[in-house]
C-alpha cells in the first residue's frame, strides 16, 4: 500500500500506511508552538496516530511517498464516535444558522455542495 516514510533529524524513520487514509500535518506559527502530526484513519473508521511532536527551528524533515508492507507501531488508535460527531455537526449548524450574516435565502444545502459545485458567496449572486 502507499504510505509515508518520514525521517526527522536523522532519527529512525516513521512508516505510516493504512487501508484508507494517512495524513502528515506540519504546523508552524501557532502561539502554542510548531508541531507535526502523523495520523490517519483505517477502513473501520478508527483514528490512527503514529506521532504528535513539537518541532524546533532547524529540524530537518524528509518525507518519501512509497509502497509500504509494514507500518511503524501506532502511538494511539481510537474509534470514531459517529453519533457524537452528528450531534456536534447539528449543534454547530444551528449556531451558524442563528448567528450567520449570510442571508436566510441561502440554504445550508447551497453552502455544502460538493467542491466542484461550490459558489463564492460575496453577498450578491
Amino acid at each position: 500500500m502507499k504510505g509515508f516514510e518520514i525521517c526527522i533529524n536523522d532519527a529512525a524513520p516513521i512508516v505510516a500506511m493504512t487501508d484508507s487514509l494517512v495524513t502528515l500535518i506540519i504546523s508552524v506559527g501557532y502561539a502554542d508552538g510548531d508541531d507535526m502530526h502523523i495520523g490517519g484513519m483505517d477502513s473501520k473508521s478508527n483514528h490512527l496516530i503514529w506521532m504528535n511532536k513539537k518541532m524546533s527551528l532547524g529540524d530537518k524533515i524528509k518525507v518519501r511517498v512509497r509502497e509500504i508492507d509494514i507500518a511503524s507501531p501506532l502511538h494511539m488508535r481510537y474509534p470514531s464516535d459517529r453519533e457524537e460527531m452528528k450531534k456536534e455537526y447539528y449543534k454547530l449548524k444551528k449556531k451558524l444558522e442563528d448567528t450567520s450574516p449570510i442571508p436566510r435565502t441561502l440554504s445550508m444545502t447551497m453552502i455544502s455542495r460538493r467542491a466542484s459545485e461550490r459558489m463564492v458567496l460575496s453577498g450578491t449572486s
